[in-house]
């Protein structure tokens, strides 16, 4: 039976430690090979049927730390970043041969990871909710489906000020930088 609707949902979180110590070689290894590897091989296991069948729908899940890369977690920023790209190509390559692409940029979802990361979690979210939104936005097939609105607005803002000033708001935040 064909798949019609594939989510690429694979994440871990490490942290530089409660001393900034720094996140471990094997620990950085095991981070992509969950985000990001995992998400590549399952849209490359899916991606050549949908193609022929010139129909299907795969959702990426990246995280709002993709916009700017958080000092706390620097590698979980950079394999949700890398996620947020490759979807973004995905999509454009993919939309004449009837595949979308959507890639979902959510912000604090009560979760275990989301408890066991270190700094604070502004507009922390209900699983529910994050879950009607993403189902919403996807049967709209939304290029990025990114949320809550305000901590999206301030991580977007982040990643283009100038950097001495991101730096700045972010160890005011107690993110560590």
């Amino acid at each position: 039976m064909p798949l019609d609707l594939v989510f690429a949902n694979a994440g871990v979180n490490i942290d530089v430690g409660p001393n900034s110590e720094g996140e471990h070689w094997e620990d950085v290894q095991m981070l992509f090979d969950v985000n990001l590897r995992a998400v590549l091989a399952t849209v490359q296991g899916v991606l050549p049927a949908m193609r022929a069948r010139r129909s299907g729908q795969i959702v990426l899940m990246s995280s709002l730390a993709a916009y700017r890369g958080l000092p706390i977690t620097p590698s979980y920023s950079a394999s949700k970043a890398a996620i947020k790209v490759y979807g973004e190509g995905l999509r454009d390559w993919l939309a004449a041969d009837g595949v979308k692409i959507n890639v979902v940029m959510p912000g604090y979802v009560e979760s275990k990871m989301c408890h066991e990361m270190p700094g604070p979690k502004p507009f922390l979210m209900k699983p529910g909710q994050a879950a009607k939104l993403i189902r919403r936005k996807v049967a709209r097939n939304r290029a990025r489906i990114s949320f809550p609105f305000p901590l999206n607005f301030g991580c977007w803002l982040l990643s283009v000020i100038h950097p001495s000033i991101s730096s700045f708001i972010l160890r005011r935040m107690k993110y560590g930088a």
